[in-house]
């Protein structure tokens, strides 16, 4: 009895597979130029179409970090009074607010062109764009203020972290204020 039990599973299993396909090992080679050439029979002139990959994205000033330390969250507590806060994240020339990602790089957000897609709850229909870090975002403060918007409290001396999503948001987290 227990060997029919054997010989039927592998045999079910290996009715399951694909015939002729075998499993793939190894990565897929990297994407290559692609050459199109064209001619009619009435053209004496060859026509050469090149597409080749898009360039490397540009290299932008990264803030210095200051703390070896990953983030330190610190939860307030007092209940936050949500009109007393001023933000403090530096704008760039146009006018977009900056915000420091976890690999110390600087970016603003846009509005992606196109229709939005159905997201998951609490996700962000948004595209970073990646710009030098100004001098200020060097400051300690911001260790601790990676993807969020750094709010002073007015009468307090310490400052808020608030993130830029989550489903649910984290809880504001409690940082040291900038220097400057």
């Amino acid at each position: 009895m227990r060997l029919a039990f054997v010989v039927t599973t592998s045999l079910a299993v290996g009715a399951c597979q694909p015939k002729g396909d075998s499993i793939q090992t190894e990565n897929p080679p990297p994407p290559k130029s692609k050459t199109s050439v064209s001619a009619s029979a009435s053209e004496s002139a060859t026509v050469v179409e090149t597409t080749q990959n898009p360039p490397p994205p540009k290299v932008t000033r990264k803030r210095k970090h200051t703390s070896d330390a990953g983030m330190v969250w610190k939860t307030p507590k007092k209940p936050v009074d949500w009109a007393k806060l001023k933000t403090l994240n530096p704008t760039d020339p146009t006018g977009h607010q900056l915000y420091v990602g976890s690999d110390d790089r600087c970016f603003y957000e846009v509005t992606p062109k196109g229709p939005v897609p159905q997201m998951p709850t609490g996700a962000r229909w948004v595209e970073s764009v990646f710009v030098d870090c100004p001098a200020e975002l060097d400051d300690p403060a911001w260790d601790h203020c990676a993807y969020s918007t750094l709010h002073s409290v007015a009468g307090e001396s310490y400052c808020l972290c608030n993130s830029l999503g989550g489903n649910p948001p984290p809880p504001p987290n409690e940082v040291a204020c900038p220097k400057k």
